[in-house]
């Protein structure tokens, strides 16, 4: 495990980010899809009315908008971890 770490807090990735950097960068777009997913979810629960005296239930967010940033994400989630694997296979394990 240390190998590991020791080549990918020295490798580059491009010329701004090692590979360490963009592993965390990859974590931390993965938390940000998922809690934006998770508030997609509970926002577009369908609530059931059987009469007039129930509550009836507004979204007060954009669920399109929201629905656009969440794809948004994945894609670059996607996109990042495929030139993530590419640079694996590519990198040496340095000892």
């Amino acid at each position: 495990m240390d190998k590991i770490n020791k080549t990918n807090s020295l490798s580059p990735f491009n010329a701004d980010l090692t590979l360490s950097e963009a592993l965390a960068e990859r974590e931390r777009s993965m938390q940000h899809r998922n809690i934006l997913n998770e508030l997609l979810n509970e926002a577009s629960i369908k609530q059931e009315r059987y009469g007039r005296q129930e509550v009836k239930f507004y979204t007060t967010i954009e669920v399109t908008a929201l629905q656009k940033e969440v794809d948004e994400l994945s894609k670059q989630y996607r996109e990042l971890d495929f030139r993530i694997q590419e640079k694996n296979w590519r990198t040496d394990l340095l000892e």
